[in-house]
This record gives C-alpha cells, structure tokens and sequence, in this order.
C-alpha cells in the first residue's frame, strides 16, 4: 500500500474512531427555565401558548409530581446541580452561591472529567458560572451579555405597552434592574433583543460548532418567566383578547395574607393582598407572565430545532426542568419562596434514547436528577454523596414502585409531600396539614383534626429524619452581602 492510500485509510479509520467514540454515550442537552410552573399544555393547562415544550413533552416522560428542596432560584440551582438536600432555612444556613455548591462536585463537573465537553449559557447557576465551577465547563458562558440585565435607556424606547403598579413602572425606568418588578414590558423587536433569545442563539452555535469526537453536555438556562415580565410584543399579541381568572377563594376566605405569608413578595406592598393590584390588574400582568413563558417556549423550539439538525438528537438526553413553582395571586401572593404546593412543584421532562414517553405520578426530586444523569451515560464518580435516587426504573416503566416522597422547605418551615397529602412544620412549632386530593388550593388545614394524628406523628417523624444533620454547615459560612430571601 503506497503512502498515500495508507494515510487515506487511516484518516478513515480516524473518522470510524471518532463517530463510534461519540455514539458510545449520550450527549445531554439541559434545559433550565426560571420561574416556570406546570401551566402548560402538556400539563392539562392550556392558558399558556407553549408548542414547542408540549411537543417535547409528547416524547418524554413527564413527571407530574416533581418538586424542589427549597422554592427560590439560588438554593434550588444549588441543590440540583450537587445532589444535595440543602437546607436555606434561616441565618447560617443562606450561604453565597458558589459556597453552596461547594459542597460537592456538580454533575457538569463530573461529566467533564468524564471526557464529555461542556458548554453552557444563560441562566443555569444563579447568575454566570461561578468562579468554583468554571472547570466544569469548556465554555463556561455567561447570564448577562452586553451589560444592561434585560434593560437600557435604548430597551426602554423600544417598549410598546406596559403594565404594573405606576410608581414601579416609573423605578423600573429610571432606575434599571428591579429583578423583583411587578410588571409587563411588551418591546418592539426580535426573539435576540432579549438575553434568552441570545443564550439560544448562543447554545445553537455549540450545538453547531461542538468537537465531534466527544459526547457532548450543553447547558440552556432561560430568564424568563421571571420578573421583570418583558418579551417582544409578538408573545403578548398571543393573549390580547384571553380572558385571565384568578384563583377562587373559597366560601367565606377573607382577602387578608395569612401573618406567615406576610414578606413572602419583595415589593414594599408584600404586606397587602396581591401587592395592593385589583383583580384587573392581576389578570392583565399574569398576561406578561404567560408572553414570558411563550417567549421561552419558542427559544426551547429554536435549539430543539438546531439539535435535529445536528444528527445528534437520537442519541441525546433531553432534560427540561423549572428552579420551582411560582405564586399568579393564589393566597394572595406573587412569585415563590412559600411552602405551598403551588411553590414548589416544577415542570420536569426527560427524553432518554431508547426509553418511551409516557406520564409519571409518582414524587421525584429535583436532586433525582444528578443520580439519573449518571445511571443513564454510565458514568461512574467516586466518593459522591447524592441524597436523591436514580428515576431511571420510572423512565423504563413510569408506574414502577416507588415510595418515596419529597421533602421540602422554605422560610421557616419544613416539610413534605406524598402522594395525597403536604405537611409542614415551622421553627416556632406550628403545623399544616392539606389533603391535595380535597383541598389542592390548601386552605383546610387539617393538622389538628383528630383523625389526622397518627399522620402529623408519622410525618413529623419522617421531616424530622429528613433533616437531620444540616449539610450547609459542611461549607465555611460565606462573606455574605445578603440574606437569601431577597435572592431571586
């Protein structure tokens, strides 16, 4: 064989190598979206236009009862990305981010060192990379591009409608920023003028662009559907004549915060019933919500759209999941940060190569997933301490045995979920018990009610077991600047 051929033959037994090497595993495209509550169609809830995540849902297994440890974007990130239950309950315990995810190496961390390459962009940590996780990453991309957070003078004269309380409208733009605002912003422009329109442009090119001889982890993380509510005008024109109902309180409930929801919202209106807006109101900025949340949906179309394109999307591992639940006035209440059901259970979707779609009830965690990730590529990593299990045997057959329930908490309070019932306990001793199948709204509490005891007892035991031994106090205390309540 002359020179020639022989350097033929190897190029082509390199490119066999290659292909055979990236087919071995699977790539693992991760989708993160803020804020976003089950109010989807693929849910059983039409109000929100959301195509593209429906048609993933259709082959997928989706989780109907999925849930994180704690309802607010920094210790809910934290928890998912190490495996860990974290308690963010009180003083000592709201650690910086980056300390929190300390505690154990993330699972990008793990699949990097695994041989995969790593990308990601947007919002999956909270915030950018951390400086303690950029070596999880071959491309550590960024949350925030072109330094103005979704707002600048030039953003603000492309707006075109708007809507919220008006001295929060008139901060908004004088001031900027405002994570936390209670308002809507439609703008005149296209899906790029905002940062998740970038991040998806951002994850399409590495989808492109990726080394082709390795398995692949690419991480998007989507803003929206949080606060501030702005998305191009074209998201809200899916809603102008939808007629938006609040949630119903029922016979004889008062229109009055419970004390212990009391600073749940941010806003210096937190104290009054939906932050002081009439229902009219409400009903016209949970339209800014739902633009969001299609906003997002037709990002997750673009990238699902570019990962066909690529080849790879047979032998790629689909994850789409939201940080927590959110609050559209139930109780009263904006945003997150509760122990109420409607806080903490998350839309969460897995489409595994070689597993069918299907619908699971049975209670996941959030931390499942690090333990899933690894059961589903083989990858093995030493001296992990995972608190969730692998939900690879409910991606095989989605009504397996499964027993367990989700522990949560938030504020002051403790707790859990099984299948029928959402207990807590507060720092101070007081109990709440709701019957989901009864009372799904939870305003019945039951946890004085006689016959109920053997079951507080039982589930007092299990929260109490649940968190023992706090896990945070395995990390230095951070140099805080803040208490996490005011992180979003």
């Amino acid at each position: 064989m002359n020179a020639k051929l022989l350097a033929f033959a190897l190029f082509l037994s390199s490119l066999t190598f290659a292909h055979l090497a990236s087919a071995a595993q699977p790539n693992i495209l991760f989708i993160a979206i803020d804020d976003l509550r089950p109010e989807i169609g693929a849910y059983g809830v039409n109000r929100a236009v959301t195509p593209n995540i429906d048609a993933l849902a259709a082959k997928s297994v989706r989780f109907d009862r999925a849930y994180v440890t704690y309802p607010l974007c920094l210790p809910s990130r934290a928890s998912m990305l190490t495996g860990r239950r974290i308690d963010y309950s009180g003083p000592g315990k709201q650690r910086e981010f980056g300390t929190l995810i300390e505690l154990q190496q993330t699972w990008p961390a793990s699949f990097r060192k695994a041989g995969y390459w790593t990308a990601t962009s947007g919002k999956l940590y909270h915030g950018s990379v951390p400086k303690v996780d950029t070596a999880a990453w071959d491309v550590p991309g960024e949350m925030w591009r072109n330094g103005f957070k979704d707002w600048s003078p030039e953003l603000m004269k492309k707006v075109v409608a708007e809507a919220g309380p008006k001295e929060v409208v008139e901060d908004f733009r004088k001031n900027g920023g405002g994570s936390g605002s209670l308002l809507y912003m439609a703008v005149d422009g296209d899906d790029d003028i905002l940062t998740d329109g970038q991040t998806a442009s951002i994850v399409m090119g590495y989808l492109r662009d990726r080394p082709k001889d390795k398995p692949f982890v690419i991480c998007a993380g989507f803003s929206r559907p949080h606060m501030p509510w702005i998305a191009p005008k074209k998201y809200f024109d899916l809603y102008r004549d939808a007629k938006i109902e609040l949630p119903k309180l029922p016979e004889g409930a008062k229109r009055d915060l419970f004390k212990e929801d009391i600073g749940s919202g941010v806003s210096k209106d937190a104290a009054q019933w939906n932050e002081g807006v009439t229902d009219d109101e409400a009903g016209e900025l949970i339209k800014g919500y739902l633009a969001s949340v299609s906003y997002s949906d037709a990002q997750v179309g673009r990238i699902l759209t570019e990962l066909k394109k690529s080849g790879q999307a047979e032998n790629t591992i689909i994850i789409l999941w939201g940080d927590h639940g959110y609050h559209l006035t139930e109780h009263g209440l904006w945003r997150k940060n509760t122990i109420y059901h409607v806080a903490n259970r998350i839309p969460l979707l897995i489409h595994a190569p070689g597993k069918s779609a299907g619908v699971c009830r049975r209670i996941v965690e959030s931390i499942d997933l690090y333990p899933t990730l690894l059961a589903l590529t083989g990858v093995s990593v030493d001296g992990l301490r995972l608190d969730g299990r692998s939900l690879v045997p409910l991606l095989e057959k989605t009504a397996a045995e499964w027993t367990h329930p989700a522990f949560i908490h938030a504020n002051k309070d403790h707790g859990m979920v099984n299948d029928q019932y959402r207990y807590s306990i507060s720092n101070n001793g007081i109990e709440k018990l709701f019957d989901l199948h009864a009372d799904p709204d939870e305003w019945q509490n039951l946890a004085a009610v006689p016959d109920q005891a053997d079951r507080v007892k039982q589930m007092r035991a299990a929260v109490s077991e649940a968190w023992k031994g706090d896990v945070v106090t395995e990390a230095e205390p951070a140099k805080a600047k803040g208490k996490g309540k005011k992180k979003q």
